[in-house]
C-alpha cells in the first residue's frame, strides 16, 4: 500500500447535500386571492395591505392592529374623497336640474345611510375582521361600520387600480339607486328644516348633544333640535350625524308642514 507523500492532504468522502425544495414559480397572470365574501368587481381585487387594513375594524388587537388603523383612517379619507367626487361627476350631468336639488341628493348620495346600504350589497360586513366583544356580531350591519368601511375599501380599490374603475363603481351604485328613487322623497330631514325654519321664522336651527353612551365602538348620540330655544325633535342615532337627521325629522313633524310647505319642498 502506498504510503501518502508529505505535505498532501489526506482526502475525504464527502456526502451528497440534500436538494433544496423548489419553489413553484408564480405565473404572472396569478393574483392573490381576495378576501372571502366580496362580491361583485370588489372580488376581483388583489389582497394587499391596504386591502387588508380597510377590512380590518378598529376594535382587533394583537401585532400590527395599530399600524393597520392608522391606515385605515388614511384610506376612509381617500375613499370619501373619491365617493364624493363621483357623486358629483354624476349630479353634474343632469345639466337641467337646479343647484339647490343637486346640493340635497348630493347630502343623500354621499350621507352614511345610503353608503351603508351600497356597502351591504357588496356584503363587505362579512368580509370584515372585527375583534372579539359582545356586540362584535352588531358591528357587521352598523351603518356607520359599513359606510366607513366602504371608504376604506374604495381608497384601496384607488391605489390598486386608479380613478376610472372606483368611478365606474359608484356610478353603477349612483343609476341603481336612482331606478329605485320614489317620487317625492326627502332625501336629508337637516336641510327641510332649515329651509322651513328659515323661511317662517328668520332663524337656524340649533342642534345640541344631550347624551352620549356606549363604547367607543359603538357609540350611541342622544341629540335635539330648538328653534329660539323651544325643543322641536330629540333623536337618537350611532353617529352625531344620525341622529341630528332623526331629530330634524321628528322637528319637522313636529311643526305640523302646510301642503303648501310639503309641495314646495317635495316632500
Amino acid at each position: 500500500m502506498l504510503a501518502s507523500a508529505p505535505g498532501m492532504a489526506r482526502s475525504r468522502p464527502t456526502s451528497p447535500r440534500p436538494a433544496r425544495p423548489r419553489r413553484p414559480a408564480r405565473r404572472l397572470h396569478e393574483r392573490p386571492a381576495p378576501p372571502p365574501g366580496l362580491t361583485g368587481p370588489l372580488a376581483r381585487l388583489r389582497r394587499t395591505r391596504a386591502l387588508a387594513a380597510a377590512l380590518t375594524h378598529p376594535s382587533t388587537s394583537g401585532p400590527g392592529a395599530a399600524a393597520a388603523r392608522h391606515l385605515r383612517l388614511r384610506l376612509e379619507l381617500l375613499g370619501d374623497a373619491v365617493w364624493n367626487l363621483a357623486v358629483i361627476q354624476t349630479l353634474l350631468r343632469e345639466g337641467t336640474a337646479p343647484r339647490a336639488d343637486l346640493a340635497r341628493r348630493k347630502a343623500h348620495l354621499a350621507g352614511g345611510p345610503f353608503m351603508a346600504d351600497v356597502a351591504r350589497r357588496a356584503r363587505l360586513g362579512g368580509a370584515l375582521r372585527i375583534g372579539p366583544g359582545p356586540d362584535a356580531a352588531a358591528l357587521r350591519d352598523r351603518p356607520s361600520v359599513l359606510a366607513s368601511t366602504l371608504e376604506a375599501v374604495l381608497g384601496a380599490w384607488y391605489l390598486q387600480a386608479g380613478l376610472p374603475p372606483v368611478l365606474r363603481f359608484v356610478a353603477r351604485a349612483l343609476a341603481r339607486a336612482a331606478r329605485h328613487e320614489r317620487p317625492g322623497a326627502s332625501f336629508d330631514p337637516k336641510s327641510d328644516l332649515q329651509q322651513a325654519v328659515t323661511r317662517r321664522f328668520h332663524t337656524l336651527p340649533a342642534y345640541r348633544i344631550v347624551e352620549q353612551a356606549g363604547s367607543a365602538h359603538a357609540p350611541e348620540f342622544r341629540v335635539e333640535v330648538a328653534v329660539n330655544g323651544r325643543v322641536l325633535g330629540i333623536g337618537r342615532g350611532t353617529s352625531r350625524r344620525a341622529a341630528e337627521q332623526a331629530a330634524a325629522r321628528e322637528a319637522l313633524h313636529a311643526l305640523e308642514w302646510t301642503r303648501e310647505d310639503r309641495a314646495a319642498h317635495k316632500i
